[in-house]
């Protein structure tokens, strides 16, 4: 009753906040942007919204399990884990409106005809959001038994990027690329990305061997396999997007180097 109870809370709460957030930009902004982009903000300021709040409880989780890392236990571990579970199922519904507005080709076409569209244009998050509660939930929920509150507190508060990402992109949406604030959202980005999805893996290796008294680099060898190798799989998604995050900053520095160079020649 109580996981059914955490989990209808959570839909409730995902979907109302975005149905409140799009009322409020509809009903305020309609008359100048687009319903497809109002629609999209609301999605970004919802993800940010679960983002923020899966840090904030992730660092109350890790700062309260700083005695015995593998055995301390704080109900919120399992609690924010129900809850957030539906937001999974919300994004997706949210995403297919914001696709509904953006191809209006669709919004005559029988309902399947749109699924299959938006199926089709958005694999890759189709992919990340069956795939991640489906690993996640059960490791997070059943497999444990109980131990490492610590990690998963910390792997709550690798979300810290995800503001600094949608900001970046509804900037973009706002086609306000060319001004200091997208540059400066960008670099925040990259580097909130590296902390928290990144080095993240060190310092909890770093924090096992404390725990353990052992050396760092005896870690991989002292530890299930599956844990190295989830680690591993994870990592290397991180440093993938991590490289194309810097890849795109580096394009955007190059052209704004390059529009520099011509107001230069252009006035000598």
């Amino acid at each position: 009753m109580e996981v059914a109870g955490l989990t209808l809370a959570g839909g409730v709460t995902f979907s109302c906040t975005y149905l409140l957030i799009r009322r409020i930009l509809l009903s305020g902004f309609s008359h100048k942007i687009s319903t497809d982009i109002l629609c999209d903000l609301s999605l970004k300021i919802v993800s940010s919204l679960q983002a923020i709040a899966s840090f904030t409880i992730g660092n109350i989780i890790a700062t309260a399990c700083q005695g015995n890392i593998m055995t301390e236990r704080h109900w919120l571990t399992n609690s924010y884990a129900v809850f957030a579970l539906p937001y999974f199922v919300y994004d997706v519904g949210a995403m297919y409106e914001v696709h509904y507005h953006q191809y209006k080709e669709i919004q005559k076409k029988p309902l399947l005809f749109g699924i299959q569209h938006f199926l089709r244009r958005n694999k890759a998050m189709m992919i990340h959001h069956i795939v991640l509660p489906i690993i996640f939930y059960p490791a997070i929920i059943l497999l444990r038994k109980g131990y490492g509150d610590f990690f998963v507190g910390i792997f709550y508060q690798i979300e810290l990027a995800i503001p600094f990402i949608v900001f970046r992109g509804a900037l973009a949406e706002l086609k306000m690329k060319d001004t200091a604030l997208y540059v400066i959202s960008g670099l925040l980005m990259i580097i909130t990305f590296a902390v928290t999805r990144v080095t993240v893996f060190p310092y909890l290796y770093w924090r096992y061997s404390i725990h353990a008294n052992i050396s760092f680099w005896d870690v991989p060898w002292n530890i299930p396999i599956k844990c190295n190798v989830g680690c591993l799989i994870i990592l290397v998604l991180q440093v993938y997007w991590l490289a194309i995050m810097v890849k795109g900053a580096v394009r955007v520095f190059y052209k704004m180097y390059i529009t520099r160079i011509s107001k230069k020649s252009s006035t000598e």
